[in-house]
């Protein structure tokens, strides 16, 4: 059967559009490394928790990478390691750094009670879940409670979508006849967005040869954005 990829995930669909683009580079990804590639998408729900949890187990492919859930993870322990004597490697997508999350939680969650209870048992989740993994993928670095263990074998990887080669792409004069391109971006600043990368793109510009100017706005505060100013 040759190389095996299969990505699979726990997520809401409708609320992550962004997401299926991602799944599908990933498995492009794969494919392009010689895998014979698939993705499985899971809806929100306990049965579909379920199935979940039972494919994590059956799952015969060569690699499962496998999307980060902050609920389910605790009870994947056991059908992540039964995977990894099954001779399956193991990787796991971390989407966002846990201590962000907490911190976001802290922000959507207003009863200090519902708060408490989340937080105790996100903290004693720990690192232990992702002990079966073989490698863990993050978009930005984690806090030390939460790599404890797990560090040495933590890659931080680039967050974005593949641009296909064969496609030309030329904006230079998109916006002759503009006064100005308004770029603005609304968030809760935190390294991964790569406000950074545009930021230092802005500075390579050489605005002579421009016939309009460009204003970058960032509307949000955030951990980072002292090193952003």
């Amino acid at each position: 059967m040759g190389k095996t990829f299969e990505y699979l995930s726990f997520i809401d669909k409708e609320a992550t559009p962004r997401f299926a683009k991602k799944v599908g580079n990933a498995v492009k990804s794969a494919e392009t490394l010689g895998f014979n590639a698939k993705a499985r998408i899971y809806d929100l729900g306990f049965e579909s928790a379920l199935k979940f949890l039972i494919d994590v187990m059956r799952c015969n492919a060569s690699v499962a990478f496998i999307r980060f859930s902050s609920v389910l993870f605790p009870l994947l322990f056991i059908p992540l390691l039964i995977l990894r004597l099954k001779g399956t490697k193991i990787v796991v997508d971390v989407p966002t750094p846990r201590l962000i999350v907490l911190k976001e939680l802290s922000v959507s969650i207003k009863s200090p009670l519902v708060l408490l209870v989340k937080k105790a048992i996100f903290y004693l989740s720990g690192s232990w879940v992702l002990f079966p993994a073989h490698l863990i993928v993050q978009y930005a670095n984690e806090s030390p409670w939460f790599s404890l263990g797990v560090g040495y074998k933590t890659t931080k990887i680039g967050n974005g979508i593949l641009i296909t080669e064969n496609k030309n792409h030329q904006y230079e004069n998109a916006w002759d006849g503009f006064g100005t391109l308004n770029l603005i971006d609304v968030a809760q600043i935190a390294d991964w967005h790569g406000f950074d990368r545009l930021i230092n793109a802005l500075a390579d510009i050489d605005f002579n040869k421009l016939t309009y100017d460009i204003k970058f706005t960032i509307v949000g505060g955030g951990d980072s954005l002292p090193d952003l100013q």
